[in-house]
């Protein structure tokens, strides 16, 4: 990128990358790694890569930095694979009372977490994978 004129930043921390962009800064976890908070007319939306520092630990941590927002999306990676069902129905309750009101979970999250999640969610589960089409508006 810098072949091309792009100045490198490299943010460690929480930060706000552009009006209503902003980055949880980095989280330790198996793998450390940042997540996206997008600002909407609708609430906060989140969106991970694998969430290996935990899902759950993403949302809580999107709330203490935009506390005056409600989520209204989670969505990427929950890196779910290897939890059993109690472990799953757990972080969907935990989802709940942290006031998510749409998911959409993908790749390594698991086919047992996609179809749990699509369960008790309903239809505010979004089935997420490439070229899928998010409005904003959608989000009620």
């Amino acid at each position: 990128m810098k072949r091309y004129g792009v100045e490198l930043i490299e943010i460690s921390k929480a930060y706000e990358i552009l009006p209503g962009l902003y980055t949880t800064g980095e989280m330790e976890g198996v793998m450390p790694e940042q997540a996206a908070l997008l600002r909407t007319t609708q609430g906060i939306v989140v969106i991970t890569g694998c969430a290996h520092p935990g899902i759950v630990k993403i949302v809580e941590k999107a709330k203490a930095l935009l506390p005056s927002d409600g989520i209204a999306l989670v969505m990427g990676g929950f890196h779910l694979l290897n939890d059993g069902e109690d472990g799953l129905l757990q972080t969907i309750a935990q989802f709940k009372a942290l006031g998510v009101r749409y998911a959409a979970a993908s790749h390594c999250s698991g086919k047992s977490a996609r179809k749990l999640f699509a369960r008790e969610y309903g239809d505010h589960f979004i089935s997420l994978g490439t070229g899928t089409l998010i409005k904003l508006e959608n989000l009620r």
